[in-house]
C-alpha cells in the first residue's frame, strides 16, 4: 500500500544495562527494556517484546513499528495512529525490511542478545495503549495481480498493466481507511502501486506511481470530489490546475480524475510535467 512515512522525532536514551525482562517490556521508573544492535547497513535498530508482538525503532525516535502477526502498527509519541491489518504474517515484515533493514529472524535474535538499553518512557507503552487507534486501515493484498484485485470489487479498477512511464507493478490491493476521530469512512479503494526499481519497494526514496480508484458514491470518491471542484490555492501556493476535461493537477505530486463511475486519484514522489501527467492519465484503462 501506499506507506505512511515515518517521521524521526527525539528519543532519550539512557545508559547500556542488563535488565531482567517484563512480560511487556515495561519497568519500573518509567522505562521499557529493549535491545540494541546494528542492521546489515551498520545502522543502530532498537527492539522489544510487547503483549502484542514486537516493536522496532531508530535511536532518537518516538516512532515505532509493531508488528504482531498479520497486523503492523504505527505508533508515535507513545499514542497509536495508525493500524494495518494484512492478508497474511509476510507482509508486514516485508515493510519492517524495507523501513529498517531488519528481518523478523534477525529481530528474534535480537531480542535473545546481552546488550539491552533502558528506554525513558514517560507515557505508556504502545501495548498499553487501551484507545482504538485514530486511523484504521484494513487492507486486502493481492500481490502483483491487478485481475484478482478487479474482481474483489463491484467497480471498475483503472490503471496499467505490467508498468506505467516505466513504473513496474509491484503491488495490488484493497483498502478500506476509517478514522475515528472525524468519524468518517472510506469506503473500498483499490490501490495500485508501480516502482522504479521493484527491488526497493517501500522504501523511503523509493519512486513510487500510486493510484487510488474509489466508486464516485464512497466516502473516498467524494473527497477526490471536492478536490477537483477546488479552486483555491494550496497551502505550499501553488493552484489545482485542469489539464484536460475532467483531470485536475491537485499541485505538483498529485493527479485527480473523474472517469465514469469512479474517481481515481494518481500520486507521484516526483512531480512530472503537465504534458507528462496528461500522458500518464490518457494511458490509463480499465484492467
Amino acid at each position: 500500500m501506499r506507506a505512511t512515512r515515518i517521521l524521526i522525532g527525539t528519543f532519550a536514551f539512557t545508559a547500556v544495562l542488563v535488565l531482567v525482562s517484563s512480560s511487556s517490556g515495561r519497568l519500573p521508573g518509567g522505562t521499557i527494556e529493549a535491545h540494541t544492535f546494528l542492521n546489515r547497513a551498520h545502522q543502530a535498530i532498537v527492539v522489544w517484546q510487547i503483549s502484542t508482538g514486537i516493536a522496532v525503532a531508530r535511536p532518537g525516535s518516538t516512532d515505532v513499528l509493531t508488528v504482531g502477526g498479520n497486523t503492523l502498527t504505527f505508533s508515535t509519541q507513545h499514542k497509536v495512529f495508525e493500524r494495518i491489518r494484512y492478508l497474511n504474517e509476510t507482509r508486514p515484515w516485508h515493510v519492517i525490511e524495507q523501513r529498517f533493514l531488519v528481518t523478523r529472524p534477525e529481530a528474534v535474535r535480537a531480542l535473545q542478545s546481552a546488550r539491552v538499553v533502558r528506554v525513558a518512557a514517560a507515557a505508556p507503552a504502545p501495548s498499553d495503549v487501551p484507545a482504538p487507534p485514530v486511523t484504521f486501515t484494513d487492507v486486502q493484498d493481492f500481490g502483483a495481480n491487478p485481475s484478482a484485485l478487479a474482481h474483489s470489487v463491484p467497480f471498475p479498477v483503472v490503471g496499467a498493466e505490467g508498468s506505467l512511464l516505466g513504473h513496474r507493478l509491484v503491488d495490488a490491493y484493497l483498502m478500506t481507511v476509517s478514522n475515528t476521530f472525524r468519524q468518517t469512512n472510506s469506503g473500498p479503494v483499490a490501490t495500485l502501486v508501480y516502482s522504479l526499481d521493484p527491488s526497493r519497494f517501500g522504501a523511503e526514496n523509493d519512486d513510487e506511481i500510486v493510484i487510488n480508484i474509489a466508486d464516485a458514491s464512497s466516502g473516498w470518491g467524494n473527497a477526490d470530489a471536492q478536490l477537483i471542484a477546488n479552486k483555491a490555492p494550496n497551502d505550499d501556493g501553488t493552484v489545482p490546475t485542469v489539464i484536460a476535461p475532467g483531470i485536475v493537477k491537485v499541485n505538483p505530486y498529485q493527479l485527480v480524475m473523474h472517469l465514469g463511475t469512479v474517481y481515481i486519484s494518481v500520486s507521484t514522489t516526483a512531480a512530472p510535467l503537465d504534458s507528462v501527467w496528461k500522458a500518464l492519465a490518457l494511458s490509463l484503462h480499465k484492467l
